[in-house]
């Protein structure tokens, strides 16, 4: 698309201004979310924005537009979004109609809310095909110069701008069954109604019940009344469409005279009726057609029915209903923006510089943990586990190794006794391309989503392989063991037995992928096994305490006294000047930038819900990079959100003058499915602007602030990450937030190959809020589940005395909650906090709740409500 002039783009950028001085307050009115909606329907069509561009369009190019869209139209629009608004500039419209998500300051993209204009588009085509069930001629949006468009997603209009990618393969969907129907003369469809089964429903429970029998929750209930023929008479597959996100599914007959009636997509709740304004019509002379279906009716690894009825021609009072299957597997590829030079260079890739052990549990654990009463049998393993135990399972800097790499071997253990009730025999696979998928039987109670995740493996084998699996957990995974070791000496061709690794796990459906073809007309065992690459890197971590100098050791995992020294009094310019009105977080800072070279212990950061732990956070590691050029920052955590946060705050910061290698943000593989709910500036600063990758650790040493998750932080350690050559430590301070959401084991993934005698560790959390998420109960009544946070602040350095006092060279303790009503604040500080968080919300956070209908009390915002209901656990379970 030209761009406007320059002239006419100051002209534009004046009215613009004129606009905004003009605005009014006002509330978006149904008509104008409807004009809006229409517009975007239109560029949505049009191909401007969708799937592809995740949801991004240039600011210029959408304003241009809309301004030719306002000078095409003829009915008056301009005038009533000027009245109602004082402005018709797109971007405030976009706002006030709730068609916008995540546009950052002074970005050059609008990120259209996909759901918001799916939900309008929705509604129209309801409208329609109210229209036409009542004989009403069927209507259409007006599109520019006063041209006609359809709304149904497989109508002309749109599927004329579309073409197939030349370059993707055509797939075959799978047929499922048929069902030949008498027609009922008094069958008339509602909006609760299912034309397939020819049945309406007069209440939306019932309606969702029955799609479910159609659907993938039911395992497909319905085709228990279906006959499955040799040949069907249709063939469906379909195709990847260019430069859209479309999918073009292809019909074809095997016979001649065919009416197609309906062509319905099942989804979770409801069905889509797909050309709604266009069926019935009778298939052209090749007996063939195709149809346009939106990439966003269906979920990733699901599978969904595609349904045809129709009848032929000389019968029309029998119909027939065809069942197909429909996976999708492909992820469109990520929004390719404008070139960036903060990018991070995606030249030189990670390499490992040694292979990560498998670290198995050994015989003599997973003998002591066959009986419930363990701890006897592991005091008879190790003296310094024993000593933990009789000394009320406190850690030394003698005993910690050994303990946790107990501990951790019987979360391991236990995680893995999970696996082996999952053991699926005499299952047939359905494939869909090169990814296969089962439906799991296991016990009602069972909630497969909770044990099985990505990237865990899974093993198939032929069903007369079956009586050499043993029963007991030791000898499936030894028997596991086996079966990889020899997939990977005997080659891919001599090996009746497969493995792959788990894409997706959705409603008791496993999705996994496999290098090698496996032949679909037999049946098969299929194994599970966890990946454990998070617990592989706990016990590297584990080992490299035997290498960390003891001064080292005590320093940062076993502070002692302290020695006195003055607090600091430096003065800084802070970023946030609200801050100089709350001195916990002033001191904190301060504290934080004051601290190099101190060799000090870890600087703790205590923030309760509200207390602005994240606002001090980001404000001391931005003071940090402006005034300590040689400064080089690690920030770590447990979660993603944690990390992102942190970054996002960070990049909105230094705002357009950010210099290249200042800060980049680094994700996992797995992440890449959700980049689209990402802010465009954090993936402009991280490993996500295209296609994932996982740069050099030469790379990353090159830039101020790195952040990732501890298990990031893992994986990195495995190609030296944190160390120069010359095995100097590359980071002064290392930030590990959310500390108390982690174990110990999970926590010193992230600093055993990145902290040095000279760095400064600063962890911050809460202990008192959720702690770690174990799978064994029994590792967590032995101390696995106490964070490295709680353990430092039982130690007499970080003690608080009875009048409330403490070392304020080494830690803060934040107070002054700003997120919640005084009630709410009370509720939880007299329950938690010994009564000591102080409430300074704003009036208005105060009275958020004062006019809610629902409130029982205008001055006490909270409502307890009791909830009963069973709770169902496996009799073996250790969960």
């Amino acid at each position: 698309m030209s761009a406007l002039s320059e002239n006419g783009g100051d002209v534009n950028r004046m009215a613009a201004t004129t606009a905004q001085n003009n605005l009014k307050p006002h509330t978006a009115e149904k008509w104008e979310i409807e004009a809006i909606g229409q517009f975007l329907f239109e560029e949505y069509r049009n191909l401007l924005f969708g799937s592809r561009t995740d949801w991004l369009t240039q600011k210029s190019d959408l304003r241009y537009r809309f301004r030719k869209y306002l000078d095409n139209d003829k009915t008056g629009i301009r005038e009533r979004l000027l009245e109602a608004n004082g402005t018709f500039d797109i971007g405030t419209l976009l706002y006030r109609c709730h068609y916008l998500i995540n546009t950052e300051k002074g970005s050059n993209f609008y990120r259209i809310k996909n759901s918001s204009l799916f939900e309008y588009i929705n509604k129209r085509c309801d409208e329609l095909n109210e229209k036409q069930k009542n004989g009403i001629s069927t209507e259409f949006m007006s599109g520019e110069n006063g041209s006609k468009t359809s709304t149904g997603y497989g109508d002309p209009a749109i599927t004329g701008s579309l073409q197939v990618d030349d370059n993707a393969p055509t797939h075959e969907l799978l047929y499922e069954g048929s069902q030949e129907q008498e027609r009922s003369a008094t069958f008339q469809l509602t909006n609760m109604g299912c034309y397939i089964c020819q049945m309406n429903f007069t209440s939306p429970d019932d309606f969702e019940n029955h799609v479910e029998t159609h659907g993938d929750e039911s395992d497909f209930e319905i085709l228990n009344n279906y006959n499955k023929s040799t040949t069907s008479i249709f063939k469906l597959s379909y195709n990847i469409c260019k430069d859209s996100h479309y999918f073009r599914f292809n019909l074809a007959a095997v016979r001649p005279n065919i009416i197609i009636e309906k062509l319905v997509v099942v989804q979770t709740r409801t069905f889509y009726y797909v050309n709604n304004t266009r069926v019935p019509y009778a298939l052209g002379e090749d007996c063939s057609d195709y149809f346009f279906v939106d990439s966003h009716l269906f979920r990733k690894g699901v599978v969904q029915p595609i349904v045809v009825v129709f009848h032929e021609r000389s019968n029309k009072g029998k119909r027939v209903v065809e069942q197909h299957h429909f996976c999708r597997v492909e992820e469109f590829p990520a929004v390719k923006m404008s070139f960036n030079p903060c990018r991070l260079s995606d030249k030189i890739k990670f390499k490992p510089t040694f292979p990560l052990p498998h670290y198995m549990p050994p015989a003599e654990i997973r003998n002591a943990l066959r009986t419930d009463l363990i701890e006897r049998p592991l005091t008879e393993l190790s003296n310094d586990f024993k000593d933990y135990l009789f000394n009320d399972k406190t850690l030394t800097q003698q005993n910690i190794r050994e303990v946790l790499l107990k501990l951790l071997q019987i979360e391991d253990w236990d995680t893995m006794r999970e696996y082996s009730s999952l053991v699926q025999r005499n299952v047939k696979l359905r494939t869909y391309e090169n990814e296969y998928i089962i439906k799991l039987k296991t016990p009602r109670h069972i909630r497969v989503e909770n044990i099985i995740f990505p990237f865990d493996d899974a093993i198939i084998l032929p069903s007369d392989e079956d009586k050499a699996i043993p029963t007991s957990l030791e000898g499936l995974m030894n028997k596991m063991e086996e079966l990889i070791d020899a997939l990977s000496k005997k080659g891919k061709k001599k090996c009746k037995s497969f493995c792959g690794f788990i894409e997706c796990v959705s409603n008791g459906r496993v999705t996994f992928k496999c290098e090698q073809k496996i032949p679909i007309d037999k049946t098969y065992t299929v194994l599970f096994r966890p990946s454990r690459m998070v617990l592989r890197y706990q016990y590297r971590a584990l080992e490299q305490l035997v290498a960390m100098p003891q001064l080292t050791l005590k320093q940062f995992l076993f502070p002692d006294k302290i020695l006195p020294r003055q607090m600091s009094v430096i003065r800084l310019d802070l970023l946030n000047k609200t801050i100089y009105k709350n001195p916990e977080q002033y001191q904190a800072i301060q504290c934080v930038v004051d601290s190099i070279g101190t060799q000090s212990a870890p600087y703790i950061i205590f923030g309760p819900p509200g207390t602005g732990k994240t606002t001090t956070l980001v404000e001391a590691i931005y003071q940090l990079y402006m005034l300590q050029p040689q400064s080089r920052i690690l920030i770590t955590a447990g979660s993603n959100g944690a990390c992102d946060e942190i970054a996002l705050r960070l990049c909105i910061a230094f705002g357009s003058k950010i210099e290249p290698n200042t800060i980049t943000r680094i994700y996992a593989r797995s992440y890449e499915n959700r980049a689209m709910n990402l802010s465009d500036v954090l993936l402009e600063h991280s490993n996500l602007y295209g296609d994932h990758f996982l740069p050099a650790v030469s790379v990353l040493h090159t830039y101020r602030i790195v952040v990732c998750t501890l298990s990031i932080v893992g994986r990195l350690a495995t190609g030296k990450f944190g160390k120069e050559m010359c095995g100097d430590g590359v980071f002064t301070h290392v930030f590990v937030d959310e500390v108390a959401a982690s174990t110990e084991a999970e926590t010193l993934v992230g600093l055993m190959s990145t902290l040095s005698a000279k760095a400064n560790l600063i962890i911050s959390g809460d202990h008192r809020q959720l702690g770690p998420i174990l799978n064994s109960k029994r590792a967590a009544a032995m101390g696995l589940e106490v964070s490295l946070m709680e353990r430092l602040l039982k130690r007499d350095c970080y003690r608080v005395d009875v009048d409330g006092n403490y070392n304020r060279q080494i830690q803060t303790r934040l107070c002054r909650n700003y997120r919640s009503h005084h009630e709410i604040v009370n509720l939880y500080s007299n329950m938690y906090y010994d009564g000591q968080l102080k409430a300074e919300a704003a009036s208005d956070v105060e009275k958020l709740c004062r006019d809610w209908y629902r409130s029982p009390n205008a001055e006490y915002p909270i409502i307890f409500h009791s909830i009963f209901g069973p709770e169902q656990r496996d009799k073996n379970s250790t969960r």
